[in-house]
């Protein structure tokens, strides 16, 4: 009898056995890198590191916090924190003007929009949370702001958030074809991510070992910069016309407010009203579910230097906060707007730049922030039973 198909059939019998063994070995590396892989490099591949850095404190929040009263908003309600250096400061001011410990968190999400703050707010209720109060800061920017664009499904806020919580996601929720599609796009995302940071790494590496820059744009300019300076003596002693640490520190934040209005001027102008309708419906969305989970609103217009507030065009400012408080009057929400808040004024020189309050400015803030809160009715209606 021939027997030559039999050396053929167990070459393939081998190369059929190491093919599993070998997808079994990819399987488990995956599973590992998908376990155990940090995500924070991942994520700064494409965010910078100091907005990861907010990003992965608000989800940490979002998971942890217990707290009866949570303050949201941008980087506008976090500036006094950073101003004075109290990483407690709402909390020791609202305890301390109230006459009672009242536990409270800041969820300051710089850069983010009315649509991540409804994001943020669904996670909380997610994991579980029942804060009596939410206080949400808003400025115009959280609904006009031409940078984020239609792009809010990938604002670093949402994306951070979403890769921290779903990083342990690895099958899919449930068997429905929306949440395979969502399971493979997290898994194409890690994928793609993983590839392009050993890329970077390893270009990095290259780079180091050999002195050669990364790109031939970083090449250019090194060679530039070494022949503009190569025949600059020391610089001599200073003389009496010198400039002063003053003079330097007031032309350098003048220099930081102009860049400062430009990109302001950018994200509100040209007015797209299609962009600011669903923002505004992200925002009855945020309520809505506000409402549906029995968690009182406040919303707390936050101030903007006069220099910020005249870049919008005439009558937008007013057309934008009535829509505003006709959203919030429809889920019982209290407002308060500290622009238009009579005997309340805040000065250009109240802002390190057009809209983030200086040191000066945030003590001009805190008892006014701390009167709307106190005052409100969401307050009263949060925590009717106060302790005595």
């Amino acid at each position: 009898m021939a027997r030559g198909p039999q050396p053929l059939r167990l070459a393939q019998s081998a190369i059929g056995s190491f093919t599993i063994l070998l997808l079994g070995l990819l399987l488990a590396t995956y599973c590992f890198f998908w376990a155990f892989y940090p995500w924070r490099p991942l994520a700064e591949l494409d965010i910078p590191a100091w907005m990861v850095k907010f990003a992965s404190n608000t989800a940490q929040t979002v998971r942890d916090t217990r707290a009866p009263l949570i303050i949201m908003g941008t980087s506008l309600i976090g500036a006094p924190v950073a101003r004075l250096k109290r990483p407690d400061l709402y909390q020791d001011v609202l305890s301390q003007a109230w006459g009672h410990k009242l536990n409270t968190d800041l969820l300051s999400a710089p850069g983010a929009v009315m649509s991540d703050q409804a994001f943020i707010v669904h996670e909380l209720f997610a994991n579980g949370k029942k804060p009596a109060l939410i206080v949400l800061t808003y400025s115009p920017r959280d609904f006009m702001d031409n940078e984020v664009a239609d792009r809010i499904l990938i604002t670093p806020t949402r994306r951070v958030v979403s890769f921290i919580n779903k990083r342990q996601s690895f099958l899919p929720a449930s068997l429905s074809p929306a949440a395979i599609n969502d399971c493979l796009a997290n898994h194409t995302l890690f994928a793609d991510l993983l590839r392009r940071h050993w890329l970077r790494s390893l270009c990095l590496q290259a780079c180091v070992s050999t002195g050669h820059p990364l790109t031939l744009w970083d090449g250019a300019r090194l060679s530039k910069y070494k022949s503009e300076n190569a025949d600059i003596a020391p610089p001599a002693e200073a003389t009496s016309g010198a400039v002063t640490d003053e003079q330097k520190e007031a032309a350098e934040r003048s220099k930081h407010i102009k860049m400062d209005l430009e990109l302001y001027n950018r994200r509100y102008n040209p007015y797209n009203e299609r962009r600011t309708k669903v923002q505004l419906q992200y925002l009855s969305d945020l309520l809505a579910e506000c409402q549906l989970h029995h968690t009182a609103v406040l919303m707390v217009g936050m101030p903007l230097a006069p220099a910020n507030r005249h870049l919008i065009k005439p009558g937008i400012y007013e057309q934008l906060d009535s829509k505003i408080r006709v959203i919030a009057s429809r889920y019982n929400a209290s407002l308060t707007d500290l622009n238009t808040l009579p005997g309340v004024t805040f000065s250009d020189d109240d802002f390190g730049d057009s809209v983030h309050l200086s040191k000066q400015g945030s003590q001009l803030f805190l008892p006014w922030f701390a009167k709307c809160i106190l005052k409100s009715p969401s307050f009263s209606s949060a925590f009717a039973k106060a302790p005595h």
